[in-house]
């Protein structure tokens, strides 16, 4: 769109008599110059000129009578006001008093006295001539008329250039024939589809439900687990669990937790039945046996295949200890997360300000050691992925820190990097790498395919830090951001997927033949995202090849918030997107809604 300029005109509130002429000849130099608009303001309502909608080839002409009293302070008074425009770095120019011997080479004008009707017998038409003549010079002088046509074949050339550029920058994600592929339209059929939804299910109180960890069990249902302020319950927030059969019906629900908060944040098939994990803010008391060593603590919860308790542990020292990840080693388990404790009563490794902890524990829940690991600034492990073969773990969070001589090694590109601690099944270190770009990473998944994938949401431009310039490039507030590396800390690729809102990655599952992403999603359809948008926040799901290159992707939920917190593979080869959901049952949610958020629960058929 060509950007017109418009004229205010600002006047005096007694209005000379001559105004009605001067308003026709700036609206005749108007349609003349293909001046977008004319506006005519009263001195009133001067203070109140639209400054931010005034652009550089606008003209402002403030016109005086010889009845306007205040002359000379209201030339001082428009001086000072376009300076201090100036000054915030606007692009207007400053006003200039226009007298005989000045000329006109601003768009900001006062008609000064000279030129004003007055009342005495004089030459009007001369004096209007010259008032004309002079409006016109603003826009004659150094400029031609409009060329629309030139314009727009410039604009058509720039086009075409853009598109070129974006389609060899980034092919895959705009080749129609695979994102098309996945947006459910009247004329597709289930047999053409990549995909089939099979069922949606939601479980849940009056209160406040979010799953926040799932996995499959071997007579085909899943145990969903996550938190829950709903009653009944132990305290304000429990662990909740909740088992179901492989349609979705429930098959039994528990909390666990004592007076306080308690937030599940993982579980983990182990022998003999689960384990749950989180933090706990509870002391031993009715629900909970372990002590409370801190403000909060590590809490494993051991159950059995029927949500039977069979004994709890705490972990920490005197403040802030939360469990992301358990791992099953040999011979026990690992627990993965983060804290701001220093050593005692069940801690040994200190902490600078918040380091990712690990915590090796026996297959009775009885600690062995623990490490810890960070900078000087904020370190938040969220998620560890074993490489079996060479029995090394790979913990992954964020951190603030800086690079320093003794807790952090590798360089830090922006204002949070992906950081990744390499160990080995007795916490020893072997290496550490920082990815990312010059402002926010921040990873909260990864997973092991016989190379690291990690990821998360990145606001980074691409080409900055570690991050690739063409497919990992920016594309809203937040994307969906995912790296492959090597077993040596070697990028094999990246990439981000999304549009121009807030797009989070909260979970990675390989599949055959690539990766399913799934997370939380405020764009509409732009950039690499084709799946509409339903509401404030979507469940979002993308299907990517070996490479990275988006297969499809699909958007779930109603119109309030909705998220994907975990996909987990069924026993019949089907998947469960587990989450939380606020909406109500709608045209594009079909299951209830029981309170504030409930366990949100898709089955899908991927074809």
């Amino acid at each position: 769109m060509l950007n017109l300029p418009t004229i205010y005109l600002v006047h005096a509130s007694d209005a000379p008599q001559h105004l009605s002429r001067l308003k026709k000849i700036l609206q005749e130099l108007a349609n003349k110059r293909s001046i977008g608009d004319f506006v005519s303001l009263d001195s009133n309502q001067y203070y109140a000129l639209p400054e931010d909608k005034i652009s550089e080839n606008d003209m402002v002409i403030i016109l005086l009578s010889n009845g306007f009293t205040a002359t000379e302070g209201l030339k001082e008074a428009v001086e000072k006001r376009m300076t201090d425009l100036a000054a915030k770095n606007r692009s207007l120019k400053l006003v200039e008093i226009i007298i005989d011997s000045i000329p006109f080479d601003k768009n900001f004008m006062i008609l000064p006295e000279d030129l004003q009707p007055i009342r005495e017998q004089a030459d009007m038409d001369s004096v209007w001539t010259r008032i004309k003549s002079r409006l016109e010079q603003i826009y004659t002088t150094g400029k031609k008329p409009v060329n629309y046509r030139k314009y727009l074949i410039y604009a058509a050339i720039a086009l075409v250039i853009f598109l070129i550029i974006r389609w060899l920058l980034s092919p895959p994600d705009y080749l129609p024939v695979n994102d098309d592929a996945a947006v459910e339209t009247e004329t597709t059929t289930a047999e053409t589809k990549p995909y089939e939804k099979l069922g949606e299910y939601t479980y849940g109180g009056a209160g406040v439900e979010s799953i926040t960890s799932a996995v499959a069990t071997a007579d085909g249902g899943a145990m969903l687990a996550g938190s829950s302020n709903s009653d009944p319950t132990n305290g304000k927030y429990d662990f909740k669990v909740v088992k179901i059969t492989a349609d979705g019906t429930k098959q039994w629900e528990k909390n666990f937790g004592g007076t306080q908060d308690e937030f599940l944040t993982t579980i983990v098939a182990v022998p003999g039945g689960y384990l749950l994990g989180g933090l706990s803010y509870s002391a031993a008391e009715t629900g909970k046996t372990a002590a409370l060593y801190g403000e909060c603590d590590f809490w494993l919860v051991k159950i059995d295949s029927n949500g039977n308790q069979l004994w709890d542990k705490t972990y920490g020292g005197t403040t802030t200890d939360i469990i992301e990840d358990i791992i099953p080693v040999q011979d026990g388990f690992l627990l993965g997360g983060y804290s701001n404790s220093q050593p005692g009563p069940d801690k040994a490794a200190p902490a600078k300000s918040s380091d990712y902890w690990i915590v090796r524990t026996d297959a009775q829940g009885q600690r062995l050691w623990d490490k810890s690991f960070g900078g000087t600034d904020y370190d938040f492990l969220f998620s560890m992925a074993y490489d079996k073969n060479n029995r090394q773990i790979m913990l992954s969070g964020y951190s603030l820190s800086a690079k320093d001589q003794d807790g952090k090694t590798s360089q830090d590109y922006g204002q949070e990097d992906y950081w990744i601690v390499k160990v080995n099944e007795e916490g020893d270190k072997l290496a550490e790498y920082s990815l990312g770009g010059s402002a926010v990473d921040k990873a909260v998944t990864s997973a092991f395919d016989g190379a690291l994938l990690i990821g998360g949401h990145s606001d980074s431009n691409g080409g900055t830090g570690s991050k690739s310039m063409g497919m990992a490039r920016n594309l809203g507030k937040n994307d969906f951001y995912v790296g492959k590396y090597s077993n040596d800390g070697d990028k094999l690729w990246d990439k981000t997927y999304g549009g121009p809102e807030e797009d989070k990655l909260l979970f990675i599952s390989p599949v055959r033949g690539g990766l399913l992403l799934g997370g939380q999603s405020a764009s509409n359809s732009s950039q690499t995202k084709s799946a509409p948008n339903y509401g404030k926040l979507d469940g979002w799901l993308v299907k990517v090849d070996s490479t990275g290159n988006k297969r499809m992707d699909l958007a779930f939920g109603g119109k309030e918030d909705d998220t994907i917190n975990v996909i987990i593979k069924l026993k019949d080869g089907n998947y469960l997107l587990c989450g939380d959901s606020s909406s109500p049952e709608d045209a594009t949610k079909q299951a209830g809604s029981f309170g504030d958020a409930d366990f949100w629960v898709v089955k899908l058929k991927l074809n």
